[in-house]
This record gives structure tokens, sequence and C-alpha cells, in this order.
């Protein structure tokens, strides 16, 4: 649980709130927030203009006189796709500033004013992209930017909600005069739909060609740790917003987030670029089923399915080119070419047009499908999951294939871990499917009656399959992936010290209890994540969905048989079901351990997930 650099890594952006590791390496250059929005008493005498015209090419140079810039942030690293630094502009230009702070989008979020005091900074030229820093640092005895350490004293923070309107310009017309501005490129497309915005599982970045109907190309450059990464580029046409950058002499585009990609329209070729024409008509899942069942096999041209994704690929237990999608009662396997990047609950079409429509293993499937013919439309409901006896599940098998599930008052048998099981009621036994890959195949299966949710699915015989621990649920209480038992307190030191002993998982029948010490209000953490410290010992715990537990709330927590893991450093009790945690009070307060920094590195590991103060 030990990290030197925990702040140093883009990780950070989507981690938990580590109160240890958060003041102790932020403690001298992150901002001061007053209770009250305090406008700071200054006025500007300069423009980014008059800084960039001190840039001396291929040269750091230091600004020595008495300039102040008003501007507005246009760029933060919110989600990820800009990291230890903004870009603000005002009406003169724009330029990026490389600061000592990540978070900062709490204190710095798009659309807030600043006062930039530039005397004792530096300003170079990189890729012709002006750029503002702290320091000259020497990497391999090459004079580089350093950051903004000492942000106080040179960002005042002012108005909020100064948004800038981005520059409407045509991919042909970007120019010098456009970089480090926010940009908007109108009647564009991505010239390869049905790709991902960068490479979210290897943390890559990567570039994706966006063209004009001209046929002018602009590359769109998403970093691997942006939390949009995985998500699929647009297929359609239509406005793209982002700060424009160059490298080498190739402009690129940064976006913010996903809402600068407003692209629903139909592409410049007339198509919609999912693989169809623009002219498919929807046709149900039940359709599909009753084509196949009277011989058809494959799909009915200028056709698509909608449904929403019932299949879990980021828990592992369904290989990454199938997912299923479920359309009111019915369900199916799509099988696409190579892996997708859909996840649980999106609500996507599906071009099937003289698509493979064939069994694998007994399991209906449309078979082979582009990825580009597949369309995220938004994040969809769930579909609710059918309450049923494991006969009845048999004996609809056919028609319930690739639905959602539920069955009561059920045994898990077989291995003591997930991972070759069995489910049995009073009414019959079937198979619960666990994937070698499955990131919960060592957690151990409860010992009592459970309530399980699943997809269900077949490999020549019916079978279960969940998506993740919070699909199974101890009866009579409230539990994420076990029993035991009515579940008994355990300490959070004494968890802390099951990890510390090689457990993965904590026993059954078992909870927590504690004050929570994050705060869900502030943003400063994400929001399935929450910090709650018992005594003198605190742990993370990672909701499976958006969590509503305030700071100061004392709560109780079912973690029988729950994952723990480290994130990056950090013990975690992870994908906790929502249900399992209940409000005991509100409005507690935690006091912090008064320690030094010294003493707070000394003791990280210990002090993990617990407040801390430190004087001076």
């Amino acid at each position: 649980m030990k990290k030197s650099n925990f702040l140093n890594i883009p990780f950070l952006m989507n981690c938990f709130l580590v109160a240890v590791f958060l003041f102790s390496a932020c403690a001298k250059d992150e901002f001061d927030e007053p209770p009250t929005e305090v406008l700071p008493n200054i006025e500007a005498n300069a423009t980014v203009a008059d800084l960039t015209a001190l840039i001396v090419p291929g040269s750091i140079t230091e600004i020595t006189e008495d300039l102040v810039v008003k501007a507005v942030v246009t760029a933060n690293d919110e989600d990820g796709n800009f990291f230890r630094e903004i870009v603000v502009q005002d009406e003169t230009g724009g330029m990026y500033i490389n600061i000592n702070l990540t978070s900062a989008f709490n204190f710095l979020p798009i659309g807030r004013e600043v006062f930039i005091k530039a005397k004792g900074l530096y300003i170079i030229e990189d890729n012709l992209v002006p750029k503002l820093g702290g320091y000259i640092a020497l990497e391999n005895g090459i004079p580089e930017l350093g950051d903004i350490q000492d942000l106080n004293d040179h960002i005042l923070k002012g108005r909020r909600n100064q948004f800038v309107t981005p520059k409407a310009v045509s991919i042909n017309d970007l120019g010098v005069e456009h970089l480090a501005v926010l940009v908007e490129l109108q009647n564009v497309e991505f010239a390869f739909p049905g790709e991902t915005y960068a490479d979210a599982f290897g943390q890559t970045t990567q570039n994706k060609t966006l063209q004009d109907c001209t046929g002018a190309e602009l590359d769109v450059r998403t970093s691997g740790f942006a939390t949009f990464a995985g998500r699929p580029i647009p297929a359609g046409n239509g406005t793209l917003t982002g700060v424009y950058s160059q490298f080498n002499g190739n402009g690129q585009l940064f976006i913010r987030n996903t809402d600068d990609a407003d692209m629903t329209n139909t592409r410049c070729d007339g198509s919609t670029g999912s693989g169809g024409t623009g002219n498919e008509t929807i046709i149900s899942i039940a359709d599909v089923q009753d084509l196949y069942a009277n011989g058809t096999i494959q799909g009915p041209a200028e056709t698509k399915i909608v449904g929403v994704v019932i299949s879990d690929a980021d828990n592992g237990n369904v290989t990454n080119r199938n997912l299923h999608l479920q359309d009111g009662d019915r369900g199916i396997i799509v099988r696409f070419q190579s892996p997708h990047s859909f996840k649980l609950n999106d609500k996507i079409e599906v071009v099937i047009s003289n698509q493979e429509i064939s069994e694998f293993n007994g399991a209906l499937q449309i078979n082979e499908v582009p990825n580009s013919n597949a369309t995220f439309i938004e994040v969809g409901t769930p579909p609710a999951a059918r309450e049923a006896t494991i006969a009845e599940i048999l004996a609809n098998n056919d028609l319930w294939e690739s639905t959602l599930v539920k069955i009561v008052n059920v045994t898990i048998s077989g291995d003591a871990n997930y991972r070759f099981n069995t489910l049995t009621d009073a009414t019959g036994s079937i198979d619960l499917f666990t994937s070698n890959f499955a990131t919960f195949t060592s957690t151990a299966v409860p010992t009592v009656s459970v309530t399980v949710t699943g997809i269900l699915s077949e490999f020549n015989d019916p079978q279960i399959t969940i998506r993740n621990l919070t699909d199974v649920v101890p009866d009579g209480g409230t539990g994420g992936g076990g029993g035991g038992g009515d579940p008994v307190q355990m300490s959070i030191e004494e968890v802390r010290n099951l990890f510390n002993m090689g457990s993965n998982a904590v026993p059954a029948a078992k909870f927590i209890e504690g004050i929570v010490i994050s705060d869900q209000a502030g943003m400063n953490l994400n929001d399935r994540n929450m910090v709650v410290q018992d005594g003198d010992f605190g742990i993370a715990v990672r909701f499976a969905a958006t969590h509503d537990f305030a700071l100061g709330d004392e709560v109780k927590i079912v973690i029988s048989n729950a994952e723990l893991s480290e994130f990056n450093g950090l013990l975690q009790i992870n994908n906790v079901a929502n249900a399992n945690a209940t409000v005991l009070s509100t409005g507690n307060t935690v006091t912090p351990r008064n320690a030094t920094v010294a003493e707070i590195l000394a003791n990280a590991e210990t002090w993990e997930s617990t407040l801390v103060r430190i004087e001076d």
C-alpha cells in the first residue's frame, strides 16, 4: 500500500480521495478556497498576446515586468485529457499553464476567470504552442519548462461561469492564431467510426482522424487516462469542440469531455456511420429470434436492433468480443469482429443488415458484426430481472435466453470460490458460469441461501452468468456476494489486517461501521467511492454504482465476502452493493490526527484513509 509517487500519476484523476496522501503531497501548493467567494482586488494591465509577444523562439524566457493578465479557464483536468495543466484564453488568444496541482478542476473549473501575476514566471513556445510555467528544469541537461508551484502567488481566482464561446472555424482555416484557443469545427465526422477515443485498457494515448466533407483532416488526440478513453467515438456528422494544438507541424485537437462532441447527423455520404445506409428500420430482438426459428440465417436488409447491454465486460465474465443485449423481455448475443468498448447498461443500436444469425453451442447470436455497426445512444435504464424458479427457467430457456433472471432462496455448491459452481433451489439445479478471467474468481462463494440475479445463457446446456458480485445477495439480509448467517461486526483495523495477512476477500457474514470522512458534495473523489473511518483506522469503499452518503454520516456496511484489493496502492473494499450500506446517524465528526509531514510519510500505510492535520 506504499506508493511514493501516488499523486504524480494520472490515475489519480479517477481514484479515491486518500486523506493521508492528499494532505501530505499537496500541502504547499493547493489553493485556499474561502467558504464564500471573494473576488481579488486586482486589475489586469496586459493580455495573453502581451505575454506571448515576450517569447524568444528556442528559449525559455523569464517575465520580469509586473504584468497581470485576466483570462478564463477553457480546459482543465476534470476528465483526464489534460494533466497538471490548464488552458486559459482572453480576447487576444490562449495559452497553456503548467501547474503543480492535480484535481485542479475543483479550484479552476471551466469558465472561471483568473488573474495571472506573470512576474517571475517563464514562457516558451512548444511546437509553436505558448506555455507558461514556474521555473526552468533540466532534463538530461536540456532545459525544460517546470510547473508553477506557488500557485496562490501567481493565479488569483475570479468570477465563475465566464464561459468562452468557441471560435467557429473549418479544418482548412486552422492556423497559428488558433493554437491554445477553444475552437468549434462544424460539419465534421470521424473517418473510422466504431473505434474508441483511446486505449483505456493499455492506457495509451491515441489519435483519431477527423475529416470534413471536403476531405480535410485533423488528428483528435485523447489520453489513455481520460475518463472517456474507452468510449466509442461518434459515428455521425456534426460539431466537435476542443483546444487546438500542434505537434511536429501537425495540428491536433484535444476535447475536454464527450459533451464536446455533438455528432448525430448523417455523414457526408448520407450514411449514419454505423455500418448501414441510414435508412435502417428497427426490428425487435423477438423478431430476430422468430426469423431464426423460421429458417432465416442472416439479418434482413436495412434493419437494426436497439437494446440495453446487460453483460459487464469490465468484470471479465464475458469475452470482450461479446455482449448480451436485451430489448424488452427478449435478449440476444452480439459477437463483434474485435473487442468492443460498451459498458453495462449502455443503450446501443446495432445494424444487422445481412449479418449472420447463428447458434454457438446452443446460444443464439448475431455473429461477426463489424464494430462500426454498433452505435452508443445513451446510458440506458437497466431492464428488470424476471423472477423465476430454476424449473421455470429451464422450461423457458429458449424464450428467455440472454435476458436477466432472478432466483431467490438458492444455494451455491461446488468450488469454495467462484469458478465451477451449481445453483440449486427447491425446483432444480442449473450451472453458475464464471470465466477464468472474471475479477471475482478468487472470491469465496456464500454458504447460506442467496438471491442470484444473472444472465440466462447457454453453453450446450443452460447456465446463469452473473455480471459482478452485486448479483449475489444473501436472503434475509443485504450482502454483496456472500453470506454465512447474521452478519457480525469487524473493525476496519481487522479488515486491513486481513489483507495484510494475504486475504483478498472478507469472510462471510461481516459488516463494518464508521464515519464518512470523504465529501461527495465536494466532488473531489469518484462518485462511486467513499472513505470511512473507525477509530484510528480507515478504508476506502467502492460501490457498484453512484452513492449519496454525506460527510459525517455514520454508516453500517455489510461486506460479506466482498473483494479486498489495492488500486494504485490504496486498499479498498471493492464492488460493494449500494443496498449493503445504511445510515445510522448524521452530522458526526472525526478528530484529525495532528502530525508533521515527516510523521505522515513514516506512517502512511497505517494511517491511510484517515483524517490528518498539518499545522504551519
